[in-house]
């Protein structure tokens, strides 16, 4: 990622990405979704720790699962130059 570039990306169980999208296209948002097709937290995590592999180091994570917040930050444990903020949210 460039310096200071910045995506929104929403990781979702679902197996379909489409209808997030367009819900947030009618808010004037452009996101990304990923539709990880499964509520296992390890696969959101590891979604995650590709992304500090690419080069992210600015990771803000918000779910409404506490397995799911647990899984990323104890994911990113191993990656002390990564900051990391994490909210869980209802």
């Amino acid at each position: 990622a460039s310096r200071g570039a910045r995506r929104v990306t929403i990781l979702t169980a679902r197996k379909l990405g489409f209808p997030i999208k367009q819900f947030f296209k009618t808010l004037g948002m452009d996101v990304y979704i990923v539709p990880v097709g499964t509520s296992d937290p390890e696969v959101k995590a590891d979604w995650i720790e590709d992304q500090v592999k690419k080069g992210y180091t600015d990771i803000a994570f918000m779910d409404d699962s506490p397995k799911n917040v647990a899984a990323v930050e104890r994911r990113l444990q191993k990656y002390p130059d990564v900051k990391l903020v994490t909210k869980l949210v209802k």
